[in-house]
């Protein structure tokens, strides 16, 4: 009897490939956390701060595409007041807080940045955000709650005739 070289391998079922959220929105936020530091250490040499994303543009005369360049507008997560720095984690709308109610992180001079821009990624790296990052899935009603409480403290007259159905007269 023939053995073939196919019948050597062993065949399974295709498993099912569960990828975790989580996972994706750490790179992304590591992603975002380069950019940072990136802008910090421009921001240091005294050099400008530009961020380009590719985008692929067809010719529309001879049809070729080609990738090119487009600048990108990346916001600072860091500001100062009287050269003394705070840092802000931002992801998905939402700011990261380090303890409850407070989400500035206090830096002091401009060349402390990048080491806590490093260590915030080493954090993300390790799963230390991932809490956070689980609050800013779009399903979660934490952001319906807050506009539910803000109509809760309106005037009941205003609720009354902003909500009130119209109705048809009959002749």
């Amino acid at each position: 009897m023939t053995t073939t070289l196919l019948s050597s391998l062993k065949a399974i079922a295709r498993p099912e490939i569960v990828k975790s959220p989580v996972l994706a929105k750490r790179m992304k936020l590591i992603e975002r956390l380069e950019e940072q530091l990136a802008m910090v250490n421009a921001k240091l040499a005294n050099q400008p701060f530009s961020f380009y994303r590719e985008k692929t543009v067809t010719d529309p005369i001879t049809g070729d595409k080609h990738i090119k360049q487009i600048p990108r507008k990346v916001r600072q997560w860091f500001f100062d007041d009287a050269d003394h720095f705070y840092f802000e984690v931002r992801f998905a709308g939402k700011t990261f807080e380090v303890e409850s109610g407070k989400p500035t992180i206090d830096v002091g001079a401009l060349s402390n940045l990048p080491a806590l821009i490093a260590l915030l990624i080493q954090a993300v790296e390790k799963g230390e955000l991932d809490m956070f990052l689980r609050s800013t899935d779009s399903s979660d009603s934490s952001d319906s709650s807050d506009s539910t409480e803000q109509i809760n403290n309106l005037d009941s007259d205003t609720v009354q005739t902003s909500t009130k159905p119209k109705t048809s007269r009959k002749s």
